[in-house]
């Protein structure tokens, strides 16, 4: 399903096929920090160069484990019934193409130090989104979504994901009657967790 706001966009002349407000990147892994967090069980703060815009970008990749008689045991996902799963850190390191054999810190908080500096200089693709807030200068911020795609699968793969989706993020500056009307439709399915 295609949404009413994804069209062709216009920049200056040239033709994108993405929609306004929507960006996907390859970046370039810099630092990851292990990052505490009131809300989630796992936070890890990301810096990354992109491929095609000088700078750095930064976000958080976060969620909660499987937990059993309170101790983290496990990824955390819907399956499970975990809101907010930690599934999404698992992606984000699977994207990066990294095995995840002993990278969790023993308490489930964070990564180990080794694990982060493996991950200095791997790749993998990004969408991120114009969301309702704005910076001091007035632009509109972005947010990072929580899908990632592997260099194999690439830019496209995250394009597609996106337009698919039953309903997008909920921070999205997308029209407010499509985003209220499918507001607890974007559940993640088998095929998005990983193995």
């Amino acid at each position: 399903m295609e949404h009413s706001f994804y069209k062709e966009n216009n920049n200056g002349g040239a033709k994108s096929k993405y929609p306004d407000g929507v960006f996907v990147n390859k970046v370039t892994i810099v630092e990851l920090q292990n990052a505490k967090s009131e809300y989630h069980d796992i936070s890890i703060n990301v810096t990354a160069t992109p491929e095609n815009y000088d700078g750095k970008t930064y976000f958080y990749v976060n969620g909660n484990h499987l937990k059993d008689k309170g101790i983290s045991v496990d990824w955390g996902t819907p399956q499970d019934k975990v809101t907010s799963g930690s599934w999404k850190v698992k992606a984000f390191l699977q994207a990066l193409g990294m095995k995840l054999d002993d990278c969790l810190e023993l308490d489930f908080k964070g990564l180990t130090e080794q694990f982060r500096n493996d991950c200095i200089g791997k790749s993998c693709y990004i969408l991120q989104y114009h969301n309702q807030k704005l910076t001091s200068n007035g632009k509109s911020k972005r947010s990072t979504w929580f899908y990632y795609a592997n260099e194999e699968q690439g830019a496209d793969w995250l394009r597609d994901k996106w337009s698919k989706q039953k309903s997008l993020p909920n921070d999205f500056k997308a029209r407010p009657t499509e985003k209220l009307g499918n507001l607890w439709n974007n559940q993640p399915t088998e095929e998005d967790i990983p193995n």
